[in-house]
């Protein structure tokens, strides 16, 4: 049986071991982006009703003009920095379903102001089963951080492409995507169709990534 003074050094030790695990636990943390700039689109020349699902926690649904905003960022756990995102979009011309999961780390997003501070992370879906994660360039980024007065386009700063991921198609009779345009405003809708067709009278002909059926 154990002596007292035994039982004394065992506690002792085990509490150096949980204050050593808090302090890595709390670096670890203190590392990690705390906020992040998500924007989440279809491609202009495919109007889509997207949702979208970042961590198990709704950060678009049910949307046809997208959406851009901060939200904080969600860790699988303390030592973690996956993200992960579950996309599902109907495209509307096309009458298809979508669904995409998939995970970006957040080591490789950019950020402005070092470790812990501020990211940005953009998803694009279609056209097609088109699934394109980009984050900006670190350099773009730095300088509209800084607000300084520079003509962006003497920098290399086309965003980066994190993932070209290709989306499995799903079935209109999926509650996911089946019946998603009596939801979202006609409005929304009409003007997503109109800019479509200027976007595509304006520009080239985009050549998806994702092989077509």
């Amino acid at each position: 049986m154990p002596s007292t003074e035994q039982i004394k050094v065992w506690a002792c030790l085990a509490a150096l071991v949980l204050a050593g695990l808090g302090a890595i636990a709390w670096v670890a943390d203190s590392l990690r982006m705390k906020e992040m700039r998500l924007n989440v689109r279809s491609h202009p020349s495919t109007p889509a009703i997207m949702t979208l699902i970042h961590n198990d926690v709704i950060a678009l649904e049910t949307s046809v003009k997208g959406r851009g905003h901060s939200r904080s960022m969600l860790f699988d756990g303390p030592f973690s920095t996956r993200l992960r995102f579950d996309l599902t979009w109907l495209d509307v011309e096309a009458k298809r379903g979508y669904r995409a999961k998939f995970e970006v780390d957040a080591k490789n997003i950019s950020s402005f102001g070092g470790k812990g501070k501020r990211g940005s992370l953009s998803i694009i879906a279609g056209p097609g089963a088109d699934v394109l994660v980009e984050t900006p360039n670190a350099e773009a980024l730095r300088i509209i951080g800084l607000g300084l007065d520079v003509d962006l386009s003497k920098y290399h700063t086309e965003d980066l492409v994190l993932a070209r991921i290709c989306a499995t198609e799903i079935s209109l009779d999926d509650p996911l995507v089946g019946g998603v345009e009596a939801i979202v405003s006609e409005q929304d809708l009409q003007t997503a169709k109109r800019n479509s067709i200027l976007y595509v009278r304006q520009n080239p002909p985009y050549v998806p990534f994702c092989a077509k059926d």
